[in-house]
């Protein structure tokens, strides 16, 4: 727990009151203020759901589903990964970016089949502001698919928080 005036805050402030704030309150106060999309490509996982619904009655983000819940859709938007034109869109531009290292069109095409690659793709073109897995995927597979992007990473403006492995957070 951290200690701080109640100047400032949503809570009544006594004068010369010292209030208790928890580091998780903080930053969802902080959170909600400058209120991020965020992509959730494990649409699946019974966890994510209860993440997404939970952040999006707090108002913290504005939580994304990539892909359809197989029970109880939350109240947020759903984008379809298996829409022919958004993996068509992503695997052009993982051609672009990795075509002259040896990726073809069929390997592109499967990585853009991927939630997790569309997720990335998402941020980079700007459409999200940050991507959250790992509860389906591997630590492993969610850098995979960063590191597949690398020379998309390198194309990003560092100073805004746009990459969930690489952003400055501000």
């Amino acid at each position: 727990m951290c200690q701080r005036r109640c100047a400032g805050t949503q809570r009544p402030a006594r004068p010369g009151h010292i209030q208790q704030v928890s580091f998780l309150e903080s930053l969802a106060e902080r959170a909600a203020a400058r209120r991020r999309r965020i992509l959730f490509p494990e649409a699946g996982d019974q966890r994510t759901l209860d993440a997404v619904r939970s952040l999006a009655r707090e108002g913290v983000v504005e939580p994304v589903l990539l892909g359809r819940p197989a029970t109880g859709a939350p109240a947020c938007e759903v984008i379809d990964p298996t829409r022919e034109a958004l993996v068509a869109e992503v695997a052009t531009e993982l051609l672009r970016q990795r075509g002259e290292k040896g990726l073809t069109a069929a390997q592109a095409d499967r990585l853009a089949r991927d939630p997790l690659m569309i997720a990335d793709a998402l941020v980079h073109w700007g459409r999200a502001d940050g991507c959250v897995a790992g509860a389906v995927n591997t630590s492993a597979d969610v850098i995979r698919a960063a590191e597949i992007l690398a020379d998309i990473l390198a194309t990003r403006e560092w100073d805004q928080p746009r990459f969930k492995t690489r952003a400055k957070v501000t």
